[in-house]
């Protein structure tokens, strides 16, 4: 997609093909998970192709990499994003595709850390009623080993 964005570029006719070549090269990267090389080639597509800097694509995409590269990536953010660009420009098959991949990406990252803090939480009821067991153990230690009173 990259070769055939540049060669479009260089075309006046196809030039209205390059954002949608870069589009798909660019998803291509997120795929992969290259997200350092994604933010570098869309600086490299802008020198490329100069309105590529102010194009909705280069927008979505730096969006989409922010999604990406945080260390819980945002479902609702990821879809919202996604939405708002789909409103704007058409989607094809291959977008949606690479788009379902980087949906799954997310939708595991998000679904691994409710998982881990069911756990996380579950150990901390777990330790916490240990905690109140031992206690209780010791209070019926202490009162099983006083000496009896003799005031009755």
């Amino acid at each position: 997609f990259e070769r055939l964005a540049v060669l479009s570029a260089a075309d006046n006719l196809a030039s209205l093909n390059c954002p949608r070549f870069l589009l798909k090269a660019a998803l291509c990267l997120a795929v992969a998970g290259d997200l350092d090389l994604l933010r570098g080639k869309l600086d490299v597509f802008g020198s490329l192709f100069p309105p590529w800097r102010a194009a909705v694509e280069r927008r979505f995409l730096l969006d989409l990499a922010d999604c990406l590269d945080a260390p819980l990536p945002d479902p609702h953010f990821f879809a919202d994003a996604t939405f708002d660009f789909s409103q704007i420009r058409d989607l094809d098959l291959p977008d949606l595709c690479l788009l379902k991949h980087l949906h799954l990406r997310v939708a595991k990252a998000h679904a691994d850390h409710e998982k881990a803090r069911r756990k996380a939480d579950r150990k901390a009821a777990r330790d916490r009623q240990k905690l109140l067991d031992e206690r209780d153990r010791l209070a019926r230690l202490e009162r099983d080993q006083a000496p009896p009173s003799r005031g009755t």
